[in-house]
């Protein structure tokens, strides 16, 4: 929406065609292969944000496998809808 109303105005132009909008060229990437800084990223401390997610999705994946057959007081899942249901 913004970007249509910003080619109303004349603060964009609007595309020619199909290459304005997709690119099929594949970038070059031989300046960036292999320049990943290992050291660099250790004393930031990224280590310790991937091994915090890594553990909480652990945990959490563990909690859904828990529950994941919890029964009702009427034998039926917990995540059945049909008892919030006012019809009887």
């Amino acid at each position: 929406m913004t970007t249509i109303l910003a080619m109303i105005l004349g603060m964009t132009p609007a595309p020619k065609g199909i290459t304005d909008i997709v690119s099929t060229s594949l970038p070059h990437m031989g300046e960036t292969f292999g320049q990943l800084d290992l050291a660099g990223a250790w004393h930031y401390g990224l280590i310790s944000i991937i091994f915090t997610f890594t553990v909480v999705e652990l945990f959490d994946n563990m909690g859904t496998f828990d529950r994941s057959d919890d029964k009702g007081k009427d034998g039926a899942p917990l995540t059945d809808t049909s008892r919030t249901s006012t019809r009887h």
